[in-house]
C-alpha cells in the first residue's frame, strides 16, 4: 500500500524499528526490494535519484510502483532521492510520488530555506512528505554524491534548529 513517509514515521516512532530506504532504478531492481519487504513484513521506502532519470521518466516510475504494489499489504513510500532541481520535485509530486527531499545544500542558507519553503507547500497540500538537506555529512573525495571537487560542509547544528 502506498503511503508518505510520515505515516511510516508514526509506526515507527510508536514501535522504535528502522524502515529501510533502498534506491532503484529499474523494474528487477523495484521488485527484488518489494519482495524482501514482503518477506521481512516491514514497511519500505523505495527511492529513486534525478540521476536515474536517464532509465525511467518520473511519470514512468510512479505508474511502475503503483502496479508493483497494488496487491502489497506493507506500507511503501515512493520518494524522491536527493533532488536540487525544483522542475523535477514538481514533477515528481504531480506524478504521484509520496515523498521527495529537496537538496538545496549547495545554496545560501536563506535561498534553500526559501526554496525549501516553496516546496513544503507545494507538497503538503497533496499529501506528500518532504526531507531537505542542510549541509551535508560528506562531499568530495569521502562521498558518492557529488563531485571529487565539493568542498564539505558540515552541517551547523544552531543553522539546523533555525532550518
Amino acid at each position: 500500500m502506498l503511503v508518505n513517509f510520515n505515516h511510516i514515521l508514526k509506526d515507527v516512532y510508536e514501535n522504535k524499528y528502522a524502515v529501510g530506504s533502498f534506491n532503484f532504478y529499474n523494474y528487477e531492481s523495484l521488485r527484488g526490494i518489494l519482495n524482501a519487504g514482503k518477506k521481512a513484513n516491514s514497511p519500505l521506502i523505495v527511492s529513486f535519484g534525478k540521476k536515474y532519470l536517464k532509465n525511467m521518466s518520473l511519470e514512468e516510475v510512479a505508474a511502475l510502483v503503483k502496479a508493483a504494489t497494488s496487491d502489497v499489504e506493507e506500507y511503501v513510500c515512493l520518494h524522491l532521492d536527493h533532488c536540487n532541481d525544483l522542475n523535477v520535485i514538481y514533477r515528481a509530486i504531480r506524478s504521484g510520488f509520496n515523498s521527495v527531499m529537496y537538496d538545496g545544500s549547495a545554496l545560501s542558507f536563506e535561498e534553500n530555506l526559501k526554496n525549501t519553503k516553496a516546496v513544503c507547500e507545494i507538497a503538503h497540500a497533496v499529501g506528500v512528505s518532504v526531507e531537505a538537506e542542510l549541509g551535508s555529512l560528506a562531499a568530495g573525495e569521502n562521498s558518492h554524491e557529488g563531485k571529487k571537487t565539493d568542498k564539505e560542509i558540515y552541517t551547523d547544528p544552531e543553522a539546523a534548529k533555525i532550518f
